[in-house]
């Protein structure tokens, strides 16, 4: 239940399943760890929006703001789905808002809310800096107190983090050995690597970014005319509200707020984008944890450009296309294959059935998290003949035996595998589910 990454994540999730399985005994574990992010995700927008407010002083402006940031196409896929990068963000945000110029320092506190995001994800762990430059800001007028409160976060975060990782190493590893802690605290998947080509991952960057904001295609668009009608007139109140109420002045505390804060809020943004640049430059939802700070600093440039006007445009635009194109097409299972192919085998695979993998990858989760009454076991190019004896033990128990995409091409990679294949597989037992981007299939495997 511990793992380096995101060491209480785990444990975390089962002790919320737990506890609501006393309420709600059918709940699946899935489905509420879902609905559990829907709600961190939601804070998190409304944290958004009070740190809007703490920097820009205007109520309505700080809506539009913390829209565009709920509205963002990777925040919103991973605010409905389970996975640890959303309490983590939820937490910096936290810590974050605290540290906002104005505020009193609070080292103490921004310590153990940082540790509690890095406990959630260890690549928290790189939001130090800003809430150094924060609490360093915060304290400036006494550059003596300043230093020290710095240190004081430094050293709490440092002890904290580090006590706390070391605890889940060896609760989870039974070990003490300090270079075993610290081969597990840096362990990462063997498709996992630094990249210097500074070329290709200048792309990355500028493309995974982007992504964080506008997702989908036009292709996608699969929403009726009520729907399409309901959006555009939600817009056109939005704009008549934008006219109504001061479209265009900027308030010049709200200036002078932002710019006390810009220091932390790019340094956020910037060691983040740093590390990012090289390690796994193509993968989009990492820089989630530096989508907050990037979206008050595009709200800063959008005011001074063109007032509110130019901040409900942005809005508009990015959660419309975002929703016509991204949210509600992803939520139909019909433009799914992963779900389409879960539900699907729901009515194939009764109670007991067996099906062999490859590899455990992100559409396998989804499909066996749907099936929970069905076991799986990996496949071993090495031990072919073994396997075919349990395809006889399983048939003779009344069980049946497939097996998946990822298996089939292990074991279609070689002469041997492809004649097991060959041997224990017939036509007309065979499910596929793609699309563009997805391929999955199933094939009943015989003695």
């Amino acid at each position: 239940m511990i793992e380096p990454n995101h060491p209480i994540y785990i444990g975390f999730g089962w002790a919320v399943h737990s506890l609501a399985l006393t309420i709600v005994p059918a709940v699946r574990g899935l489905t509420l760890l879902q609905a559990l992010n829907s709600l961190l995700g939601a804070l998190s927008v409304v944290v958004v929006y009070g740190m809007a407010t703490d920097l820009f002083e205007d109520e309505f402006d700080s809506a539009l703001l913390a829209g565009i940031f709920a509205f963002s196409a990777t925040w919103w896929k991973f605010a409905t789905d389970a996975n640890a990068y959303i309490p983590s963000v939820l937490l910096l945000l936290i810590a974050g808002r605290l540290l906002l110029p104005g505020r009193e320092a609070r080292p103490v506190a921004v310590a153990l809310v940082h540790t509690c995001a890095m406990l959630f994800h260890e690549l928290a762990v790189f939001f130090f800096v800003a809430a150094g430059v924060g609490i360093y800001l915060q304290s400036r007028s006494d550059r003596r107190i300043a230093i020290r409160n710095a240190a004081v976060y430094l050293s709490m975060a440092f002890v904290l983090s580090s006590s706390a990782y070391y605890i889940c190493f060896h609760l989870a590893t039974g070990q003490t050995d300090v270079t075993a802690y610290w081969r597990w605290i840096t362990w990462h998947t063997p498709d996992s690597a630094f990249s210097f080509d500074v070329a290709r991952n200048a792309w990355w960057t500028i493309r995974g970014t982007l992504r964080l904001a506008l997702g989908g295609r036009a292709g996608a668009f699969h929403s009726g005319q009520m729907e399409l009608g309901a959006l555009l007139a939600l817009m056109g109140v939005g704009a008549v509200l934008v006219m109504r109420t001061g479209a265009g002045r900027v308030r010049q505390a709200g200036l002078i707020s932002l710019q006390r804060a810009g220091a932390f809020l790019w340094s956020w943004v910037i060691v983040y984008v740093g590390f990012l640049f090289f390690w796994l430059p193509r993968n989009t939802f990492y820089r989630l944890f530096y989508l907050p700070p990037l979206v008050l600093l595009a709200g800063a440039a959008l005011r001074q450009w063109g007032g509110r006007r130019a901040m409900y445009v942005a809005a508009a635009f990015l959660g419309g296309w975002n929703y016509l194109f991204y949210i509600h097409p992803n939520s139909l299972v019909e433009t799914n294959p992963v779900v389409r192919a879960a539900l699907a085998m729901q009515s194939i695979w009764k109670p007991g059935t067996w099906v062999y993998q490859g590899s455990f990858n992100p559409d396998n989760w989804t499909v066996f998290c749907f099936n929970p009454q069905v076991m799986f076991k990996g496949v071993d190019r090495g031990k072919l003949s073994e396997i075919a004896i349990e395809l006889k033990s399983f048939e003779e128990a009344g069980h049946e035996t497939w097996i998946d995409q990822s298996g089939i091409d292990l074991l279609g990679s070689d002469p041997v595998g492809i004649q097991w294949l060959t041997e224990h597989t017939r036509p007309g037992f065979k499910r596929e589910f793609y699309d563009r981007k997805h391929r999955l299939s199933f094939d009943r495997l015989f003695p």
